[in-house]
């Protein structure tokens, strides 16, 4: 992939008014490691000259390759540019954007409610459809060289683990899900193998709300796990939920070790560079690129200054990970930080059309504090609930409001709280993979223009 990147912008998007806006893409390896160097130290130099009122820096999301991430970024900078222009806002006296991508391994699974414009071959719409080699490549990998072998053993078993190496390979897995913490809650990950039982499937909780079949039909625990029975044995779901919980960990540690010191080093080279101490940077992150983008903003220990916004677009996050005593023991939400980091509101979409946001992912990420919870005001099913599908919660009073996402052309409100949910359920947002659109545009232009909006 780095191969590609050309250390200078990697092509530019053209303006009525004769603007060339450069794009540049900066790849970063799973633990945070930037993969182009050259390109991101041209992308500072660009940043210190001073030609630039505006820098935007977009995260992709889950299951996003290299030409589906790139074809995002052409897909909304170019509807986003032709809105200002139809608005008369990309005067270059006032506005003079530089577009940064981001790029980092996110894929191992595709879920069909991500068959959007851009994502494609998702296949039927029960299930999550895995590249399933890359996935155990990528599981494994985060494995102790001495359980290796033995998990693609008991992988390649398929539906003929036993109950006991069924629990074996829960084990084996929960080192994965052990390996990082829930930044998001600011829980740790402390989980069992009975407890990924029960996620991976309820019929395994002792909540009441479900067992195993009767004794005569259970299998015993030296006999293969017949069809129908234990069919969540089958180690593929299994890996589903273990790769989704993957990426939601890796996007915080690319965000946290990767984007956070480049977003460092913009916002240094801004304050030393009186040419350019007045540009603004602007935020921008889809699915899991949302946690990205805050991991980036929440994790650096100091950055030199705000930023002026952030939007988020089907956050796959927890809806709580702003909140304040989430938990009324005084534990507040992992991306609170956020909130005294920018500028402006904070905008996050969200809509009842994500069945991925709404119906899967909740049930994928939740850890062992979530097991056998009640549903928190009979609304969200959970503490892990995501953002994208319901909207912040957790909020103090006059923190956070809702509205409906509004057509193009009505304004925005931008002041009297710190976070504005946009509900598009009316079809505005018709999915998890349906946020580059004219209503997701027109969020932006608001966002960024402020008190210079149409």
């Amino acid at each position: 992939m780095t191969s590609s990147i050309p250390t200078g912008p990697f092509e530019f998007f053209s303006t009525n008014s004769g603007q060339k806006v450069p794009l540049y893409l900066i790849p970063f390896d799973k633990k945070g490691r930037c993969e182009g160097p050259l390109t991101q130290d041209e992308l500072l130099h660009a940043v210190a000259s001073g030609e630039f009122t505006d820098i935007h820096i977009f995260s992709h999301g889950w299951n996003n390759i290299f030409k589906e991430a790139l074809e995002r970024y052409r897909s909304f900078f170019t509807g986003y540019l032709s809105i200002r222009d139809q608005f008369g806002l990309n005067n270059p006296e006032v506005y003079r954007p530089l577009f940064v991508g981001i790029l980092w391994p996110s894929t191992a699974l595709v879920l069909p409610w991500e068959e959007g414009p851009d994502i494609a071959g998702a296949g039927g719409q029960d299930q999550p459809i895995l590249d399933e080699q890359f996935a155990l490549r990528e599981l494994a990998s985060d494995l102790p060289d001495d359980r290796v072998s033995r998990f693609y053993e008991l992988a390649q078993r398929g539906r003929t683990l036993t109950r006991v190496e069924g629990i074996e390979f829960a084990e084996i897995l929960s080192i994965v899900y052990r390996k990082y913490g829930d930044t998001e809650l600011g829980t740790d990950a402390n989980i069992s193998a009975d407890d990924l039982l029960k996620v991976w499937h309820p019929s395994m909780d002792d909540s009441g709300e479900g067992g195993f079949a009767p004794d005569e039909t259970e299998p015993k625990s030296d006999q293969p796990a017949t069809a129908g029975v234990l069919d969540f044995l089958d180690p593929r779901n299994a890996i589903r939920m273990a790769t989704v919980w993957q990426m939601k960990d890796r996007a915080g540690t690319v965000g946290a070790h990767g984007v956070g010191p480049m977003l460092h080093d913009i916002l240094k080279t801004l304050e030393e560079e009186e040419k350019a101490r007045n540009t603004r940077v602007h935020l921008m992150g889809h699915s899991y690129g949302a946690k990205v983008v805050l991991s980036a903003l929440c994790y650096p220990s100091n950055l030199p200054r705000k930023i002026t916004s952030t939007l988020l677009l089907q956050p796959a996050i927890s809806y709580l990970c702003f909140g304040e005593n989430i938990d009324e023991n005084g534990r507040h939400g992992g991306f609170r930080k956020a909130l005294q980091s920018v500028d402006r509101p904070i905008f996050t979409t969200f809509s009842k059309n994500d069945a991925a946001l709404t119906k899967f992912f909740h049930l994928a990420v939740r850890r062992d504090s979530d097991l056998g919870e009640q549903k928190i005001a009979g609304i969200p099913p959970s503490k892990f609930a995501a953002l994208g599908g319901f909207g912040p919660g957790g909020m103090q009073n006059g923190e956070s409001k809702t509205i409906p996402m509004p057509e193009v052309g009505t304004r925005y409100p931008l002041e009297g709280f710190k976070i504005l949910g946009i509900d598009g359920s009316d079809d505005k947002i018709k999915g998890h993979g349906d946020v580059s659109n004219r209503f997701t545009e027109w969020a932006l232009v608001n966002l960024v223009s402020g008190e210079k909006r149409p």
